[in-house]
């Protein structure tokens, strides 16, 4: 455990963070010990360097009918080309065409930068390089060179989105199929395509595309792309069976272009945000400490709900200041992020929650005494690697005693409310007896008391053998912490067999007070007759 105290003025958002495989962001513990960012007094950080997985779906960075949004935030995901720079993509709210939390996504450059939309000007007559486009039944024999579906620029994005050099497997799981709409020209009908990355349309102004399943998440230039390089859009010129349209930000509006040239590839997505908690742009420390302030407009990333994982728990105490971290037993890389706005400029605080602090505080410690030498430094590096080891063996222990003290519970539980059905139902029957006159009666007390008190005697000399032939304190597993789980639920188990036992002999008493009543009734009754 960690008191890690640092004084926040302003309001804050805690996020306890798991820095997972590179390209896919961090994990979130789930469960008991799940951790989501929280909100404190005074001011929250901006909403482009921090968004609930609300605020990525509703109104809040989705465009107005003019291509434009009050908010503007971006996240990073996957990568470009040359499969080492980030790919940055516009957030731009949820797609009611697609089923579920999903939010559209628009690439905010290029993917790839220089492509044909098609390498033939001519038209097409294999029916296989448009089979997967939707004509709601209708036969189509050819199409034209300017035909989206049956596109190299389609192919393209198809690949794309299936290479892991672009997106790693994990944020492929994460694309949403999208099904869009286009013109067909040449036989005068539109037809759809099913894509995880599709090319947008353009607007019928020049100054606008769309994106999104109906089209309408209009997008202006002058907020979405005012710069950068030309891209395709699937649009095909109405005339022209040779042009299509393409986004030229150079020229401040959208043309067509004659499909063999070459140009940039700047798509849109999907994303399902089922697994999503939120996105955020600040930093989670991989070693140490870090700390700063957050540039506007910097791409967030995606913090995934990573139930199961055990990262551990971080508690703020608004009076004092102080945060208070326990790390879980994930082997893997955890860091606390403290995020929050001065007002002014959106901050962050993050710190790598590990055994390095511990080792590197012992070492100064130990050096300000001055008392390594070269005989016993290698003892020394020793004992501070083993304070750290114990602390790791500390955190493992406990998580394991959490989970085996839940399950213990639940299976005492269960094995104590059988017991007490069947006692009841032993005490019922005797009664039912009772009751109906049965023959033999004191003969079946007889041997049901016999029963109840040979079980009780059992059980009371098992329990009495074991603690007098194992040193149930002495017992070693592992390591202490764990040892002293195994010692802890052997006493448990000895102490309710000896309670098992007590109720049993209260039982065996019941009937044997039965028993005389019966004899005694028996003999009056023979009295009476006599």
């Amino acid at each position: 455990m960690k008191k890690l105290k640092h004084n926040f003025k302003k309001g804050m958002a805690f996020v306890l963070s798991l820095a997972m495989v590179a390209g896919l962001v961090p994990a979130m513990s789930g469960g008991a010990n799940k951790v989501q960012a929280a909100p404190g007094s005074g001011t929250e950080p901006s909403v482009s360097a921090y968004a609930t997985k609300t605020q990525l779906m509703d109104g809040t960075f989705a465009p107005n009918g003019f291509g434009t949004a009050v908010n503007y935030g971006k996240i990073v995901f996957g990568k470009k080309s040359d499969g080492t720079t980030a790919q940055e993509w516009y957030i731009l709210g949820k797609d009611e065409g697609v089923s579920g939390d999903n939010t559209i996504i628009f690439a905010a450059s290029p993917i790839v930068y220089s492509t044909q939309f098609e390498s033939s000007g001519i038209n097409k007559n294999d029916v296989s390089l448009w089979s997967d486009c939707n004509y709601g039944g209708v036969s189509v024999t050819e199409v034209f060179a300017n035909h989206y579906g049956a596109s190299e620029l389609r192919d393209t994005l198809q690949t794309i989105a299936a290479d892991t050099s672009y997106f790693t497997s994990a944020e492929q799981g994460l694309m949403n199929d999208t099904t869009v709409t286009t013109n067909d020209t040449k036989n005068s009908t539109t037809y759809t395509t099913t894509d995880k990355l599709y090319a947008l349309a353009a607007g019928w102004d020049n100054v606008t595309i769309k994106a999104g399943s109906d089209n309408n998440t209009v997008l202006a230039r002058r907020s979405y792309w005012s710069s950068g390089e030309s891209f395709w859009l699937r649009s095909p010129h109405d005339d022209d069976v040779r042009y299509v349209a393409l986004a030229e930000p150079g020229r401040s509006y959208a043309t067509y272009s004659i499909v063999r040239r070459w140009d940039a590839v700047q798509p849109a997505s999907n994303l399902n945000l089922s697994s999503v908690l939120f996105a955020s742009a600040a930093k989670a420390a991989s070693s140490g400490t870090e700390a700063g302030t957050i540039a506007e407009r910097t791409a967030m990333t995606l913090r995934l709900d990573g139930t199961g994982k055990n990262i551990g728990t971080v508690t703020y105490n608004t009076t004092t200041g102080d945060i208070k971290v326990v790390r879980g037993d994930t082997p893997q890389s955890v860091s606390l992020v403290v995020q929050g706005n001065d007002g002014t400029n959106d901050w962050y605080y993050s710190k790598k929650i590990d055994t390095s602090e511990i080792s590197n505080n012992l070492n100064s410690n130990i050096d300000k005494e001055n008392v390594r030498t070269s005989s016993n430094s290698k003892a020394i590096d020793e004992f501070v690697e083993h304070i750290c080891q114990s602390y790791k063996d500390t955190i493992i222990s406990t998580s394991y005693e959490n989970t085996i003290n839940e399950k213990y519970s639940k299976i005492t539980q269960k094995i104590t409310k059988v017991q007490n059905i069947l006692i009841i139902a032993i005490i019922i029957s005797i009664i039912g007896v009772i009751a109906l006159n049965v023959k033999d009666i004191l003969k079946l007390l007889f041997w049901t008391e016999s029963a109840v008190l040979s079980s009780a005697v059992m059980q009371l000399a098992i329990t009495t053998v074991i603690k007098s032939k194992v040193n149930i304190d002495g017992i070693k597993i592992f390591n202490d912490a764990f040892s002293n789980i195994v010692v802890t639920i052997i006493k448990d188990i000895l102490s309710k067999i000896n309670i098992i036992a007590g109720k049993f002999i209260i039982v065996y008493f019941i009937l044997v007070v039965i028993y005389a009543i019966i004899i005694l009734s028996q003999k009056k009754e023979e009295n009476q007759n006599n």
